[in-house]
């Protein structure tokens, strides 16, 4: 079984049930459009982690996309690491 995992950066609201809040949102819908295997970043993870990612690790660039649920296109980046 292959995971595939979503990043994105936001200010979801921490209540005592969790969090909530329009960027939860986002960032499953940014995990949904990866497929099994795959790490996806919204364009607000990737210029939050500019710098910061290790050397050997890539954010290529999949275009925009639209998100269910949301009127605005989100450009997605594919996380890739030698491992």
């Amino acid at each position: 079984m292959l995971l595939r995992i979503g990043l994105h950066t936001g200010r979801p609201e921490l209540t005592a049930s969790g969090y909530i809040g329009i960027d939860v949102h986002r960032a499953a819908r940014v995990m949904a459009a990866g497929n099994g295997g795959q790490i996806v970043t919204s364009e607000a993870f990737a210029a939050a982690m500019e710098g910061a990612l290790p050397a050997s690790t890539r954010l290529r660039q999949l275009g925009a996309v639209q998100l269910r649920g949301f009127s605005e296109t989100e450009s997605l980046f594919l996380v890739s690491t030698p491992a």
